[in-house]
């Protein structure tokens, strides 16, 4: 049959975690032909997560080789929506029957499906229901109708579950609309990261102690290999699927007590920074010093482990950390955003190149938690500096009373002790409690309860940063990735763009080690059968000597390299701007 003779008709996409998709006719694929159609030429036409799955029957999931018209012969429906002869004979016995479709186009339904929708637990027993199971058992009980073994068995299973269902104060499972951080969609981690800002960077005014976050986005992610695939036949005007970030799941439950000796430090605590940063950073002479991600971690070790004087210790701020994953980022994953871009270039003097960092912040952190938290804070007496480990203990126990409680609420948590232990200075300590918490992600709206709050931060669409650390500058991490920018900011004059710029760039690129993105992106270049000798020999000068022969990576002059570098520009293997 030609195109020409095909049935028009559009294709609809149906998914069960409600993310919406724009339908499409079905002319757009393969003609229309649903014998040729597949599964898979309708992901990538709509840009669908490989995250979620095609199903005919809501359970069990369909290749994506599979083709149009077998998949609509596996859910029983027509190109107009309805159910097939078969189906309207009464074989689904106790459903209600579907209208007949009033469009003029035939619709082919595809449906859609995540594994935390298969996944999903069974509901839980409500108490209405046991009571029910209690009378009709009860009701046979009168010798004729004796209730028999099976009625027992049913109402024991019941019960039990009832049973575990009632000590479970906390915490609630995880459902279709609220899945594990493996099982989110790209759309859904881009959600979590706009959400919060997470690439923004950080701004510290010299002098004044104050840290904020920076209004301009200045970084993306750099998009996978792997969703080339996805994004290539991809209709125009849909976005392409976005990359997920790098992370691991990180669950653990715990409470920090961060000691603080200035605003800074407080500022940063309730702006979500790990107990290690901030213990790192006495003052915002410290903050984000640091030229990369390693060194980071490695000068807020030791910065924090330095021994602090109890007595210079000012306050103490609690947190109840419910972590669901962490995300760490490096220059192999980011990118300048065109504004970030545009921007810098447009910089020509020192003033304006301040404005720029102002913008975008001269700090970065590249690790970070997302989660939800219960933050509060206490003033320290004069009698509680003198005994601050004392205190931290009561504060955790004060805050694991409010949680595991079901009747703590009110927003505070009461714990009252009577310390016998000796301090340094050899006094006793008696020293009531009361914690008013502050929420920070889950549903702010029950911080006042604790208990429940806490099973609200299953929902990612709630998420906060937490334990942000790892904390870099701005102008090493723009070095790291696209250093062209990075020698402009440094020296803000009008680019030329000549070669001995280029040249000067490749090579600092080459040098800087660890080795960055762009730098791995040219020893690949010339290690792949991509690189042609003939083609390096061409971009040479005359007073150059040519290769013969390809060697080794390592054995290559570092003016070898520039070339090669040269090459992977000429080919947009890399970018230098």
């Amino acid at each position: 049959m030609s195109d020409s003779k095909l049935p028009k008709f559009q294709i609809v996409l149906d998914s069960k975690d409600g993310a919406p998709f724009p339908s499409f006719p079905s002319s757009e694929v393969e003609g229309g032909d649903p014998s040729r159609i597949t599964l898979a030429l309708i992901r990538q036409k709509a840009s669908i997560s490989k995250k979620l799955k095609f199903t005919a029957d809501d359970r069990n999931f369909v290749s994506d080789a599979t083709t149009l018209e077998y998949y609509l012969s596996l859910t029983g429906e027509s190109l107009d929506g309805n159910a097939s002869k078969k189906d309207e004979t009464g074989d689904k016995k106790g459903e209600a029957e579907k209208p007949a479709s009033n469009t003029k186009i035939p619709v082919a339904r595809v449906k859609l499906i995540t594994s935390a929708t298969m996944n999903k637990p069974k509901p839980h027993v409500e108490q209405s229901k046991l009571q029910e199971e209690l009378q009709k058992m009860l009701g046979k009980l009168d010798g004729k109708d004796a209730a028999a073994v099976e009625d027992l068995k049913k109402l024991s299973d019941t019960v039990a579950k009832l049973a575990a269902d009632s000590m479970d104060f906390a915490t609630v499972p995880g459902t279709e609309q609220y899945p594990e951080p493996m099982d989110m969609t790209e759309q859904q981690w881009e959600r979590v990261l706009v959400n919060n800002r997470a690439f923004h960077g950080y701004y510290a005014a010299p002098g004044k102690g104050a840290l904020r976050k920076a209004r301009k986005k200045a970084f993306e992610l750099v998009p996978l290999s792997t969703n080339k695939e996805t994004n290539e036949n991809a209709a125009d005007w849909l976005d392409p699927v976005p990359p997920v970030p790098p992370f691991y799941v990180y669950d653990d439950a715990k409470v920090v007590v961060t000691e603080t000796l200035d605003a800074f430090q407080s500022s940063m605590a309730r702006q979500g920074f790990s107990s290690l940063a901030v213990e790192a950073n006495v003052s915002a002479s410290r903050f984000g010093v640091a030229g990369s991600a390693s060194a980071a971690y490695e000068e807020e070790n030791s910065n924090a482990s330095k021994e602090v004087k109890e007595k210079s210790v000012q306050k103490l701020e609690i947190a109840y950390k419910f972590p669901r994953a962490v995300v760490e980022l490096d220059d192999f994953c980011l990118r300048l955003t065109p504004q970030c871009i545009a921007d810098a270039k447009a910089t020509t003097n020192a003033k304006e190149v301040d404005d720029f960092y102002r913008d975008y912040g001269n700090a970065f952190v590249t690790t970070f938690t997302v989660g939800g938290e219960l933050n509060s804070s206490r003033t320290l007496t004069q009698g509680e500096q003198t005994s601050i480990t004392t205190t931290k203990e009561k504060m955790k126990a004060a805050a694991a009373l409010s949680i595991s409680s079901p009747w703590a609420s009110g927003g505070a948590s009461f714990a009252k002790s009577n310390s016998k232990e000796e301090t340094a200075s050899e006094q006793e300590l008696h020293q009531n409690l009361q914690l008013a918490w502050e929420a920070r992600g889950g549903n702010t709206l029950l911080c006042t309860n604790p208990s429940q709050w806490a099973s609200t931060v299953k929902d990612y669409r709630l998420w906060r940063l937490m334990d942000q650390q790892q904390v870099v500058t701005m102008q090493s991490l723009i070095k790291r990735i696209n250093l062209g920018i990075a020698d402009h900011l440094e020296s803000p004059v009008e680019d030329n763009g000549s070669k001995e710029r280029i040249l000067d760039i490749l090579r600092n690129i080459l040098e800087t080690s660890p080795p960055t993105s762009t730098a791995t992106k040219i020893r690949n270049f010339y290690e792949s059968d991509k690189f042609k000798v003939e083609e390096y020999n061409k971009l040479l000068d005359k007073d150059e000597n040519p290769m013969d022969t390809k060697g080794s990576w390592n054995s290559l002059e570092i003016e070898e390299k520039c070339n090669v570098g040269l090459l992977a520009l000429q080919k947009k293997i890399i970018t230098i701007d």
